[in-house]
């Protein structure tokens, strides 16, 4: 691990992210026996039909960070991503999301003191956690245990009469996993996958290169799947489902130098048809889940083809990260991208691998290091959440089974990758990943009467890209003709009465503080003698304000040519544009979107440009967007 980090605390949503940088991309989050970060549940305030909560995670730090706002009446501007919702549109039930509980995960959970351990489990299946609702157990040793081993490795045992679980079972898996069903308040779902038979009953009487099973021993391969299922339903443990062989094509294609046991698609789907599935069925492990192709997808099509008859419910990715930076941003990227193109490829869910690993990458008997969401430090006793981690957690905590994919479109996603969801509960959850070095508006239009548009992002978040100094004060200039409402807004962002408003005769001045930037707004009057006198106020402008009565259809020729005139000014050259179609709470009022036609506000290329409806005398669409635009 590289050089020796230093600590901030960041502020999240339940418990805090004690943040340590190790000089990777981004950070981790530390925990111990004493501390670690949650996620809490939202308030039941916070629900309704006129709010929206949002959960973000960036590169600069922000883990899961929780903010509430309003939807708006209507939004229209440049360079946005317009998204349509449309929850009529039903795909695929989802079935969940998890990892692996290897032996070198269940190994590190279990080398913890109590309390930090325990901590570990809560961040993974706790309500304040990730809360994984499927868990994959391989069925005897993997590449991730310490050694190699099958619980019959007794040469010629054909009856299965030697067959036993390990320590590796009794000491840490299972413990764990009857753990991490107490934990969680919905149901956790556990398959299996074999890596390998034993030995003597391959063609090559070993575990690794080209390894395939012999045919006289299908019959009892079969049989020590029954045998697994019943020594773990001896401890209490079920399962939901089963993989016939995790990566198939290893072994058979291609050559492997660790555990592994290759089938063709056709070797496959006879063993399965005429062995595994007729002993499952008599042994009253029928209701079993059964899968095919735990494999990389680029052999995938081939197999469809072959095992046609078989359900294809779960796709388990494995990521094998060679690198081992604490706070690799962009390998948790690699997870949202991998997750988002399986979902909206009809996949019903998504497996990770290793669900904890070292700090080197282990235990292991493979010949490379791995990476894992969760990196465990037995010397320290505590455990870093990698940005992988969030970046699961951004599916599993907000998506739970049952859950079923719904229509989500756009004509320029912009570089956006995106997923919506319509979970048991009625709620809508909508995953966005931006994998740009800028950040990019966006608004959701839920094609609902009840509801307005989602907006995410705002004309002004620019403005930090746009200033020359590091400083976080902005000038916005307040225009707009006389009787649209100017002063009602200003009053409404500042957080003072409107009760009593005098129309502004010359010029008005307001501070108004915004998460962490002071915005100095000029008012100037809108009456027509003190229009000539606007362009003395033009200097050293961030962002210009115009603001618009939206009830008086007749001025709308006017206030648009007055428009045109200060966007041609060269003291407002490439200023962004911020409109407010103001007073939509008046019966005859445009909507935002034809105003913007009326102006032709599209055909301005040399700044970016937003209209947004609003009412400054109820105070929507005002102060709350004018906060988020600025976070």
């Amino acid at each position: 691990m590289r050089g020796y980090p230093c600590l901030a605390q960041l502020s999240v949503q339940g418990e805090s992210c004690l943040v340590r940088d190790y000089g990777a991309s981004s950070v981790v989050c530390v925990c111990n026996s004493t501390h670690c970060d949650s996620l809490q549940p939202i308030p039941e305030e916070d629900i309704s039909d006129r709010n929206f909560t949002q959960f973000t995670s960036s590169k600069d730090g922000q883990r899961l960070k929780r903010t509430r706002d309003v939807f708006v009446d209507a939004v229209v501007g440049s360079g946005i991503a317009e998204f349509y919702l449309n929850k009529s549109q039903i795909y695929q039930d989802i079935i969940g999301f998890g990892g692996a509980m290897t032996d070198a995960a269940a190994i590190n959970i279990a080398g913890f003191s109590e309390k930090t351990s325990d901590n570990l489990m809560r961040s993974y299946f706790g309500e304040g956690g990730s809360q994984y609702t499927i868990i994959r157990n391989p069925m005897g040793a993997s590449d991730f245990s310490v050694e190699y081993y099958t619980y019959d490795d007794v040469d010629g045992d054909t009856e299965l009469n030697e067959f036993s679980l390990r320590e590796e079972d009794y000491r840490y898996k299972i413990p764990l996993l009857k753990r991490a069903k107490e934990l969680n308040p919905r149901e956790v779902k556990l398959f299996t996958s074999p890596w390998s038979a034993p030995y003597w009953m391959k063609r090559n009487g070993t575990t690794s290169g080209t390894s395939h099973l012999l045919e006289e021993n299908y019959q009892p391969w079969a049989n020590y799947f029954v045998k697994y299922f019943d020594a773990y339903a001896a401890e209490n443990v079920s399962f939901w489902g089963v993989t016939a062989q995790n990566e198939p094509t290893q072994g058979d294609v291609i050559p492997s130098v660790i555990i592994t046991m290759g089938w063709t698609a056709e070797e496959q789907r006879d063993w399965v048809a005429q062995h595994l599935g007729p002993t499952l069925q008599q042994a009253g492990y029928g209701d079993l889940e059964l899968m095919i192709f735990d494999d990389n997808r680029v052999f995938l099509p081939g197999w469809a083809d072959t095992v046609f008859a078989l359900s294809f419910g779960v796709y388990t990715d494995v990521h094998q990260i060679v690198d081992s930076d604490l706070g690799n941003w962009e390998k948790g990227e690699l997870y949202g991208t991998s997750i988002i193109q399986a979902l909206t490829h009809w996949s019903g869910g998504w497996t990770d691998w290793n669900m904890v690993l070292d700090t080197q990458g282990g235990p292991t008997w493979s010949p490379k290091p791995y990476n894992a969401p969760i990196i465990a430090n037995l010397t320290s006793d505590e455990f870093y959440k990698q940005p992988s981690y969030y970046f699961l957690a951004h599916f599993s905590s907000f998506i739970p089974p049952g859950s079923k994919r719904v229509g989500l479109t756009t004509e320029d996603a912009r570089g956006l990758e995106y997923a919506a969801f319509l979970t048991p509960e009625g709620r809508i959850v909508v995953t966005i990943q931006n994998k740009q070095n800028s950040s990019v508006i966006l608004t959701i239009d839920p094609n609902d009467p009840d509801y307005g548009v989602l907006v995410t992002e705002g004309l002004l978040s620019i403005l930090r890209k746009l200033k020359s100094s590091p400083e976080k004060e902005l000038r916005l200039l307040l225009l707009g003709l006389d009787n649209a409402g100017k002063t009602t807004l200003l009053k409404s962002l500042a957080s003072e009465d409107i009760a009593h408003v005098t129309p502004t005769q010359g010029f008005n001045i307001k501070s108004v503080q915004s998460e962490g930037f002071k915005l100095n707004v000029w008012d100037i009057g809108g009456q027509r003698k003190i229009r000539p006198y606007w362009r003395n106020y033009f200097e050293n402008t961030d962002v210009l304000i115009y603001v618009i009565d939206s009830s008086d259809r007749k001025r709308l020729d006017e206030t648009g040519q007055e428009l045109e005139e200060l966007l041609s000014e060269d003291k407002l050259v490439n200023v962004p544009l911020l409109i407010y179609a103001n007073k939509q709470d008046l019966l005859h009022a445009a909507p935002a979107a034809e105003i913007a036609e009326r102006l032709g506000l599209h055909t301005i290329k040399d700044r970016p440009w937003q209209i947004q409806a609003c009412s400054a005398t109820v105070g929507e669409g005002v102060k709350v967007k004018l906060h988020l635009h600025i976070t």
